[in-house]
């Protein structure tokens, strides 16, 4: 069971990754557009980290 949290973990982090940093990256937008994404792909990044934490601490003792 805990290996397939652990893949659909990983699935959300690559699509994030994918879907996330490539507009920070090649965005043709202003400096503050690439700014606020930014943001918020890292915010998001931050709140999967506490998610699967808190998920694996919890479920998994």
């Amino acid at each position: 069971m805990k290996w397939i949290v652990d893949v659909v973990f990983l699935l959300l982090f690559m699509l994030l990754a994918f879907f996330g940093i490539g507009p920070v990256l090649f965005s043709d937008g202003t400096l503050d557009e690439r700014i606020v994404t930014g943001f918020f792909v890292i915010m998001t990044a931050s709140l999967l980290c506490v998610l699967y934490h808190s998920f694996s601490k919890n479920f998994f003792k």
